[in-house]
C-alpha cells in the first residue's frame, strides 16, 4: 500500500493569510539526481547537498521542512561555495547545530579533500581546510563518525598515485589533525571502492574489490581502541556483494541499500544486518511496491529511513520515507513528494495561458540560456517538458512573446551572441516551431520588449536596442507578412509585461530609460493607434519588473524591484488612481519573471534572487513557484473577483470551460459555445480560435458540441461540416464573350413570318385558282398585260384580257409585293454590318481619352468557416484592397449563402490601369475555405454584350485554404471601343474584354490542427490591361436609295419578265392550237373518205373503239398521236 504524505496544511493556511502560496503542494523540489547526501538538522528539517545527473553535478543546498512538507533552496549570498560534487561526507556539527560540514567528494576535476563549513544563520559557506595528507587518494571509502561528542572523518582503502592504500585515515574536523592507522593483516588487504561506517567505537568495512575486481564477501571491524582489524563471522547466503551501496545505521542495525553488480546493474534489494548478533545475520528488508535505485540520498533518523532521488533507468527526485522501527517481513512506503519534472530556474522567461496550461519559454540563469518549452497543467499541478520540432529558436532571454488560441509567438530577445530580431511561432497542437520571415525589414534587434498576439497581428512594444531604450511600437501582420511602424509610446520603456484587456494593451512593471519604475500605467489602443494613461501611483512606490495584472476596474502589483536598491515583497491594489491595499511583507519576493492568470490565481515561476543578506540579482535565478490568491484577496477587499480566460464562475468557484466551449475574457458567468461544425480539443479553451473545425469526413451540429461524428459513406463532409452535405459540389467554369453581331431574335422571327406568309399566300392562290371556277373565270379582269397578248393575223388589233394574263398579273403582283416586303425587312431589320480588328492603343489615343466600363469581380469562398457578414454588412475583418491605380466609383458587398461567403466588388465607369489587382482579405478567427471561385465580368464596348470569365480552385481533401500566402487568379483585359453610324446603337462606347492570362496559383492550405498558427484568408485577382485594343464598327449594309432603286428595278424587271413569259406561253399555245386544228381537219377528211370507201384497196386494221371513247380519241390512236390536255378553254 502506498501512503501519500500530506503534512503541508499548516503552511498553506499560514501563507494563505498573506494571499501568496505555493503553486504546488511541494513547491519546487530539487532537480533529479543521485550520489547526493542528506544531513539531519532537527526533528522538523534536514538538508540536502550536491549530487549528479546525466547533465551536471550540483552544489546547491536545500532544506526540507518535515512538518510543512516542502523543499526550499537556500540562496547563498556569496560566490564562495563548494564546487559541484558527488560522493562526499555531509553532516551537522555536534557542538553547534547551526554549523554543517562538507568533506571531499568528486567534482569535475577529480577527488576532493577539502573541508567546508556552512553557517545556516548567515547562510554562508567557508572553506576550512585542505588536507594535503590524503590529497592523492581516490576510489576510497569515506564516512563520518561522532565519537565522544567530537566529529571525525574516516577514509579507508582506495589507491594513490604510487599504489594501493591500505591505511585507515582519521581527520579531526576541529583541530584538522590527520592520523593514519596501518593494517595489522599480512599481507595487507586490498580494498577498492569499499564501504565503511561507524558504529559503537569501531569502523566497519563492508565488501569492496581488489585489483582483480573480485568482491570480498566478508565484513570487517576496526576497533579504534586497540587499532586492529577483525574479520566478522557472517553468512551472505544467496546475497551477492555489490559496489557502491548506500549505508544507513539505525540503532543496532545497518541497512545496506542496493548497489551494482559486476555487470553494473542495480540490485533491487535492501539488506538489514543486526550488528549485535554474531555471527552476523543478513536479512532482506522488503518495501512494498518499491524498486531500489542507484545511490539515492539516505538518512536514518528516529523511526524513519528517508530516501531521496537515485537512478533507475531515469533519475528521480521523489522523497520517500519508511518506518523501520517495527520491522516485520514487509513494510509500506510513504510517498512524501512524488517524482516530478520541472523547468530549470530562470529569469526573464515568458509565460502564457493556453487553455488549461501555463506555457513557459526561454529565459536565462547567469550565462546559461534556455530555449526549452514547458507546460504546467493547472488542473493537475504538474510540469511537462514540451516537445519541440521544426525550426527551433536559439536559446534566449528577455524576448517578446504573445499567445492566442493554441499559438505562441516569440520575437527578439538576447542570446549568447547578442540582441535578436527574429520571430518564431509555435503550434502547441503539433509541437512544431516555424520561423516567420517577413517580406520587409524587421524592427532593429532588441531585448526587453513585450508582445501581444491577436491574430492576425503581433504587436512589439518598447525594448532596449543597442542605441538605448526604445519607445517604438511595431505590428507584424500575418495576413500580409509585413511589419508596420505604429505610434511610439510617450515614455521609453523595457522589461515590462504587456497585457491585452478590452482592446487595449497595458504596459505593466516596465522600466524607463533611467531603470526606474513607472508612476503610471501606459496603455496602447491599437484600433486608434493612440496612447493613454491609467492608475497613477503615489510617490515612492514605482516598482519595476513586478508580477502584475490589470482587471477592468483595478490593478494588482506584487513585489518588484525598487530603484535597483531593493525588492518590496508586498501586494498593492489600485482602484482607479487610489492605492486601496498594501499587504504586510510576504515571505517571498519576486522580480524579473512573467506570470499567468488561471482561474482566480496569478502564478509565477523563477525570477531574480533577493533575500536577507543578498542584494537583488538577476545573475542567479530563483526556483520559486508561487500563486497569488487574487480571488480571495478580491473578496476580502469587497471588489469584483474575476475568473480567468478559459473559465467561468460557478457559484463562488471558477471552473474550466467544458469541451466545446470557450471564454476569452475575465469574469464570464457562462462559457461561449463553439460555432456549429467546430469543437475544442480539450477543456479550458481561451479563444474561439481553439474551436477547431471538424475534420474531413466528420460533422458537428449544435446538439453535439463536444464531438465530431462520422459522415455517412454516401455523403460529402468537408472540413467544418455541420451536417451530411449530400453529394460533392461540382464547380462549373465558364467563359462568356461578345460574339459577332447577329440580328435580334425578333427581326429573325419577323423575316421568318414574312417568308412563311408569302409561301402560304402563293399556295393559297394556286388552290383557289384550281378549285374555284368562278375565280378562274374572273381573274382575266385584272389582266395587266392586255397590250402584250399575241396578235391574230388578218384580224383587227383589239386589246383583250385573258385568263393567262390575269394569272401572270397575280404572279407579278405577288412577286412585287414579296420583293418590296423582303427588301423592307432587309433594310429596317437586317441592315446592320459589323467589322472588328485589333489595333495598338496608340491608334485610339486621339479619339478615346479613357477606356471605362462597369466592372464586377466576385469571389466566393466555399465552405467558409466564419460569419462573413455582420449586421447585414461585410464583417469588420473583411476588406477588399485595390492598391494599384483605378478610376471610378467602387464598392464591395458581402453575402452569405449557406456556408459560402461571397464578396462582390463593383466599379462604375471603371478605368483599369496596367497590372491592376484586387486583394480580398479576410481576417476573422476562422477565415478558411475548401474552394475559391472567382468570376470577373465587364461590360464590353459592344452593345448588349458582357465579357465574363470564371475559375475555381479546390484544396486537397482534409485541407483548407488559409494563411498569409494568397491564392492568385490572373486575368487580362483587352480595351475595346465601339463606333456606330446607326441610330439604334450608341455612336461610341468603351469597355473591356476579359480573358484568363494564366492558370490560378493555389495559396497556402492547412489541416485543421495547423490552423492554430495561421490566420487570415486572401485571394488576389490580377487584372492586366493589354497594350492593344479591339476596334468594332457597325454600319448600314445598304442605304435607302440603293434599296429603293433595287426594289424599283426588281419590280420593273419582274413585270417585263412576266409579260415576256406570258407572251411566250401564248405564242406556244397558239402554235399548238394551230397544230391541233390542222390535225383535226385531216381527221375529218379521213373520216369522210373512209365513210365513202375511197381506200377500200388499202387494208387497214381498224381498232376496236369502245363506245365510251369519242371519235377524236379513236382517231388519234389510229394516227398514233396523243392529244395534250387542254390548258385553255375554247374562248382563248
Amino acid at each position: 500500500m502506498v501512503i501519500f504524505f500530506t503534512l503541508h496544511l499548516h503552511l498553506v493556511v499560514a501563507i494563505t493569510e498573506n494571499y501568496v502560496q505555493f503553486a504546488t503542494k511541494s513547491w519546487t523540489p530539487p532537480e533529479k539526481r543521485d550520489s547526493l547526501e542528506l544531513a539531519w538538522s532537527s526533528p522538523t528539517k534536514f538538508y540536502l547537498f550536491g549530487g549528479i545527473n546525466q547533465s551536471q553535478r550540483f552544489n546547491d543546498l536545500w532544506i526540507f521542512y518535515i512538518d510543512l512538507g516542502y523543499w526550499e533552496r537556500i540562496e547563498i549570498p556569496t560566490y564562495n561555495i563548494p564546487s559541484s560534487r558527488s560522493e562526499f561526507a555531509f553532516f551537522q556539527y555536534n557542538k553547534d547545530t547551526k554549523i554543517y560540514y562538507l568533506f571531499g567528494g568528486i567534482d569535475d576535476y577529480g577527488y576532493k579533500t577539502d573541508l567546508w563549513e556552512y553557517n545556516e544563520e548567515i547562510r554562508r559557506w567557508d572553506i576550512i581546510y585542505e588536507f594535503s595528507e590524503v590529497a592523492s587518494l581516490y576510489s576510497h571509502a569515506t564516512c563520518h563518525a561522532r565519537i565522544s561528542d567530537k566529529d571525525y572523518i574516516f577514509l579507508y582503502g582506495g589507491k594513490t598515485l604510487t599504489g594501493l592504500n591500505t591505511n585507515l585515515w582519521k581527520i579531526d574536523v576541529e583541530t584538522f589533525v590527520v592520523e593514519s592507522f596501518q593494517q595489522n593483516e599480512d599481507p595487507p588487504r586490498e580494498v577498492i571502492e569499499g564501504n565503511i561506517f561507524y558504529y559503537d567505537g569501531a569502523i566497519y568495512q563492508l565488501w569492496g574489490k581488489n585489483e582483480m575486481d573480485v568482491h570480498d564477501r566478508n565484513m570487517y571491524k576496526y576497533s579504534l581502541d586497540n587499532q586492529t582489524w577483525t574479520m566478522l563471522e557472517s553468512n551472505l547466503g544467496d546475497f551477492i556483494p555489490t559496489s557502491s551501496p548506500k549505508i544507513a545505521v539505525h540503532k543496532n542495525s545497518v541497512f545496506v541499500y542496493g548497489g551494482i553488480d559486476e555487470d553494473r546493474i542495480v540490485i533491487d534489494r535492501i539488506l538489514k544486518i543486526n550488528l549485535q548478533e554474531l555471527p552476523l545475520v543478513v536479512k532482506e528488508f522488503k518495501i512494498n511496491n518499491y524498486k531500489v535505485k542507484h545511490r539515492p540520498g539516505l538518512l536514518s533518523v528516529e523511526d524513519y529511513l528517508w530516501i531521496f532521488g537515485g537512478f533507475d533507468k531515469t533519475f528521480s527526485n521523489e522523497l520517500l520515507r519508511v518506518n523501520i522501527t517495527d520491522y516485520t517481513e514487509e513494510v509500506d512506503l510513504e510517498i512524501v513528494i512524488k517524482d516530478s519534472t520541472f523547468p530549470s530556474e530562470r529569469v526573464f522567461s515568458t509565460a502564457h495561458l493556453i487553455d488549461n496550461k501555463a506555457v513557459l519559454f526561454g529565459g536565462n540563469n547567469g550565462d546559461t540560456y534556455f530555449n526549452d518549452l514547458w507546460y504546467f497543467f493547472t488542473n493537475y499541478s504538474i510540469w511537462n517538458a514540451a516537445e519541440s520540432k521544426g525550426s527551433i529558436p536559439s536559446r534566449r532571454t528577455s524576448h517578446a512573446a504573445g499567445s492566442h488560441g493554441d499559438a505562441l509567438v516569440i520575437w527578439g530577445g538576447e542570446d549568447a551572441n547578442g540582441y535578436k530580431n527574429d520571430m518564431f511561432i509555435y503550434n502547441t497542437l503539433s509541437s512544431y516551431w516555424e520561423e516567420v520571415i517577413a517580406s520587409n525589414q524587421a524592427p532593429s534587434s532588441r531585448k526587453g520588449a513585450c508582445g501581444i498576439l491577436r491574430f492576425p497581428k503581433f504587436f512589439i512594444l518598447g525594448g532596449k536596442t543597442y542605441a538605448g531604450v526604445s519607445n517604438e511600437v511595431w505590428e507584424y501582420d500575418f495576413s500580409t507578412n509585413l511589419y508596420n511602424s505604429l505610434t511610439g509610446s510617450p515614455i521609453k520603456f523595457y522589461n515590462g509585461k504587456c497585457q491585452y484587456l478590452n482592446k487595449k494593451i497595458y504596459i505593466l512593471g516596465a522600466k524607463d530609460s533611467q531603470s526606474m519604475g513607472m508612476s503610471k500605467i501606459m496603455y496602447y489602443y491599437p484600433s486608434q493607434d493612440s496612447w493613454g494613461y491609467s492608475y497613477y501611483k503615489s510617490e515612492g512606490s514605482y516598482l519595476a519588473e513586478s508580477v502584475s495584472i490589470v482587471f477592468p476596474d483595478y490593478l494588482i502589483e506584487y513585489s518588484g524591484i525598487y530603484q535597483e536598491l531593493g525588492v518590496k515583497p508586498r501586494i498593492r491594489v489600485y482602484l482607479n488612481d487610489t492605492n486601496i491595499y498594501v499587504s504586510d511583507a510576504t515571505k517571498w519576493s519576486v522580480f524579473a519573471t512573467d506570470s499567468v492568470y488561471s482561474k482566480a490565481n496569478l502564478i509565477y515561476y523563477g525570477g531574480g534572487v533577493y533575500q536577507d543578506l543578498i542584494t537583488p540579482t538577476r545573475e542567479k535565478a530563483s526556483n520559486q513557484f508561487n500563486s497569488i490568491l487574487i480571488g480571495e484577496l478580491a473578496l476580502t477587499l469587497n471588489i469584483t473577483s474575476y475568473c480567468s480566460e478559459g473559465t467561468y464562475r460557478s457559484n463562488s468557484f471558477c471552473e474550466y470551460c467544458p469541451q466545446g466551449t470557450y471564454s476569452d475574457g475575465f469574469g464570464y458567468s457562462k462559457c461561449t459555445t463553439c460555432p456549429p461544425g467546430t469543437v475544442t480539443l480539450t477543456f479550458g479553451a481561451t479563444s474561439m480560435r481553439q474551436c477547431y473545425p471538424c475534420d474531413s469526413g466528420t460533422f458537428n451540429n449544435p446538439s453535439e458540441l463536444n464531438e465530431c461524428r462520422e459522415c455517412s459513406k454516401t455523403s460529402y463532409c468537408p472540413i467544418g461540416s455541420t451536417k451530411n452535405e449530400g453529394t460533392k459540389p461540382v464547380y462549373i467554369e465558364k467563359s462568356i464573350q461578345p460574339k459577332n453581331y447577329q440580328d435580334p431574335n425578333l427581326n429573325q422571327k419577323i423575316s421568318s413570318v414574312f417568308l412563311y406568309a408569302a409561301s402560304v399566300s402563293v399556295a393559297g392562290t394556286i388552290m383557289l385558282l384550281l378549285l374555284i371556277p368562278y375565280i378562274t373565270r374572273k381573274i382575266k379582269e385584272i389582266d395587266m398585260f392586255s397590250t402584250s397578248h399575241e396578235k391574230e393575223i388578218n384580224k383587227p388589233l383589239i386589246l383583250r384580257n385573258t385568263t393567262l394574263g390575269g394569272i401572270f398579273t397575280m404572279i407579278f403582283i405577288g412577286s412585287a409585293a414579296f420583293i418590296v416586303g423582303y427588301n423592307a425587312i432587309q433594310y429596317f431589320l437586317k441592315n446592320v454590318e459589323e467589322s472588328k480588328s485589333l489595333q495598338p492603343l496608340s491608334v485610339f489615343q486621339n479619339e478615346v481619352q479613357d477606356f471605362s466600363s462597369e466592372l464586377n469581380v466576385s469571389v466566393i469562398f466555399h465552405y467558409y468557416g466564419d460569419k462573413c457578414i455582420q449586421n447585414g454588412n461585410c464583417s469588420d475583418q473583411i476588406h477588399v484592397e485595390s492598391p494599384a491605380l483605378i478610376k471610378g466609383d467602387s464598392q464591395y458587398v458581402c453575402q452569405k449563402y449557406g456556408r459560402a461567403c461571397k464578396i462582390d466588388f463593383s466599379c462604375k465607369n471603371c478605368e483599369i490601369s496596367s497590372q491592376y489587382y484586387l486583394t480580398y482579405r479576410l481576417t476573422e478567427d476562422y477565415s478558411f475555405a475548401t474552394a475559391i471561385s472567382v468570376t470577373v465580368a465587364s461590360t464590353s464596348s459592344v452593345p448588349e454584350s458582357d465579357s465574363i470569365m470564371s475559375k475555381t480552385i479546390q484544396a486537397k481533401t482534409g485541407y483548407v485554404f488559409s494563411g498569409s500566402t494568397p491564392s492568385e487568379f490572373f486575368y487580362s483585359f483587352t480595351p475595346s471601343v465601339f463606333y456606330s453610324s446607326l441610330s439604334q446603337f450608341p455612336s461610341r462606347d468603351t469597355g473591356y474584354h476579359v480573358s484568363e492570362s494564366s492558370p490560378p496559383v493555389n495559396g497556402t492550405a492547412y489541416s485543421r490542427t495547423e490552423l492554430a498558427v495561421v490566420s487570415g484568408l486572401s485571394a488576389i485577382v490580377y487584372l492586366d490591361r493589354k497594350n492593344f485594343g479591339l476596334f468594332t464598327y457597325r454600319y448600314e449594309k445598304q442605304s435607302v436609295f440603293i434599296i429603293s432603286s433595287a426594289v424599283l428595278g426588281s419590280v420593273s424587271g419582274i413585270f417585263q419578265i412576266a409579260g415576256f413569259l406570258m407572251s411566250q406561253l401564248e405564242e406556244y399555245y397558239q402554235k399548238l392550237k394551230e397544230f391541233f386544228n390542222k390535225k383535226k381537219k385531216i381527221n375529218e377528211i379521213l373520216e369522210k373518205r373512209l365513210a365513202i370507201g375511197i381506200f377500200e384497196d388499202v387494208r387497214v386494221e381498224k381498232p376496236i373503239i369502245p363506245k365510251s371513247v369519242s371519235n377524236k380519241k379513236s382517231l388519234t390512236k389510229i394516227m398514233n398521236y396523243e392529244e395534250p390536255s387542254m390548258l385553255m378553254d375554247a374562248s382563248i
